[in-house]
C-alpha cells in the first residue's frame, strides 16, 4: 500500500459533465468544464461511511467484473446519432512485467526525494476505435512540507507491441495528441453516460481524464504479490463514479461515471479475499489519479481510497 504520509483523496462531485439524450434530431454537446475537484475533509467521510469507504487501491474479482460492465454502459465511442461500447484490441493490452521493470529501473537518476520515487502514467486513447494506452515513466519530485508529489512534462512514452514488450517513442505524446492520434481520437469520438438516467454527450476533453499516475510502489507491490516478475499484465478499461450511496433497499446510487483502468495480472485467479500483508494478491490495481487535474507541473498526492465496492459485484 501508498506510504502512510500520503494522504487520502475522495472525490465529492462528479468530473465535469452532464449528458444530452441521443437521436437523429439531438445535437451533439459536450458537458461544460469546471474548475476543480471537491475534497471531503476527514470528518465528513467519517460521518458518511455507507457513501464513502475507506477502500483501497486494489480491486477484487467482483468489483473489476461489474467496473468492465460499467465501461461497456457508460464510456462508448462515436456521436450522438450512433454510438457503441469501446472494444479492445485483439488479444488486449498486456505488457510484460520484465519489460516493465526493466523501463523502471531505467528510469534515472532520480532524486529520492519522498516515499515514491517513480510514476507511471497511463494515457488513454483510441486506435481504429479501439482502446489504447500509451505509457511515462518518470522521476518524481516530493515537497516534505506539503507533502506533494509533482512530475515535468515530457512527450517521450512507450508503446506497448503486441508481444508485451515496450517501445520507447521519442516525442511520441506529441503524435498522441494531434490529429489522429490516439488521444485526438478518443477526444473527438468518446461519449459518456454519467449516470444510468443521463443521456449520452461527447466527453469534455479539457476536463474529463486523460491519463491517471500510479506510483511505482504499487505497481511493483502488484507484481511480486502475485509472482508475475516473469508473467505479464493486462490493462482493462473500466468505468467509475465519482459518487456511489447505498440506497436504504440495497440498491446503489451512482453518479459521475469517467474512464479508469484497472492493471489486472493475467493467468492469476482473482478472488475476494483479503490477505494480510498483501493486499495486492489475487486483484487487480484501480484508482490511479487522474489528470486533469494531477498533471505535469502541478503539485499532487497519490489518491489512496475510493468508493465503496458494491455489495452485489460477487
Amino acid at each position: 500500500m501508498l506510504n502512510t504520509r500520503t494522504r487520502h483523496r475522495l472525490l465529492l462531485t462528479a468530473l465535469p459533465f452532464t449528458l444530452l439524450a441521443c437521436g437523429p434530431s439531438a445535437p451533439e454537446q459536450q458537458a461544460p468544464a469546471t474548475n476543480g475537484i471537491e475534497v471531503l475533509d476527514a470528518a465528513l467521510k467519517a460521518a458518511l461511511p455507507d457513501v464513502f469507504g475507506t477502500e483501497h487501491l486494489y480491486v477484487p474479482k467482483g468489483e473489476l467484473a461489474c467496473a468492465e460492465a460499467d465501461f461497456t454502459d457508460h464510456i462508448h465511442q462515436g456521436d450522438s446519432t450512433s454510438h457503441a461500447p469501446i472494444p479492445l484490441p485483439s488479444g488486449g493490452i498486456q505488457v510484460k512485467c520484465s519489460a516493465l521493470l526493466s523501463a523502471l529501473d531505467a528510469v534515472e537518476p532520480c532524486e529520492p526525494s519522498g516515499p515514491i520515487v517513480r510514476g507511471v502514467v497511463v494515457h488513454y486513447g483510441l486506435n481504429s476505435n479501439a482502446f489504447d494506452v500509451r505509457l511515462q515513466l518518470l522521476c518524481l519530485k516530493y515537497n516534505d512540507t506539503t507533502e506533494e508529489y509533482e512530475y515535468a512534462e515530457s512527450d517521450d512514452c512507450y508503446r506497448i507491441k503486441a508481444d508485451g514488450s515496450l517501445q520507447l517513442e521519442t516525442g511520441g505524446l506529441v503524435a498522441w495528441r494531434a490529429a489522429g492520434g490516439g488521444w485526438a481520437n478518443y477526444a473527438a469520438r468518446v461519449m459518456i453516460k454519467s449516470d444510468y438516467n443521463s443521456a449520452w454527450v461527447r466527453l469534455h476533453a479539457e476536463s474529463e481524464p486523460n491519463s491517471a499516475i500510479h506510483g511505482e510502489d504499487v505497481v511493483r507491490g502488484l507484481i511480486a504479490q502475485n509472482g508475475l516478475s516473469e508473467g505479464e499484465l493486462s490493462l482493462v478499461p473500466i468505468a467509475t463514479p465519482q459518487y456511489r450511496a447505498l440506497l436504504p433497499d440495497s440498491t446503489y446510487e451512482e453518479r459521475g461515471f469517467h474512464q479508469g483502468l484497472a492493471w489486472v495480472p493475467v493467468g492469476v485467479d482473482l478472488d475476494d479475499s483479503t490477505y494480510t500483508n498483501e493486499p495486492f494478491r489475487a486483484k487487480a490495481l484501480d484508482v490511479g489519479s487522474p489528470c486533469p487535474h494531477l498533471c505535469p507541473n502541478t503539485p499532487f498526492q497519490f489518491w489512496t481510497a475510493a468508493t465503496s465496492p458494491r455489495h452485489t459485484c460477487k
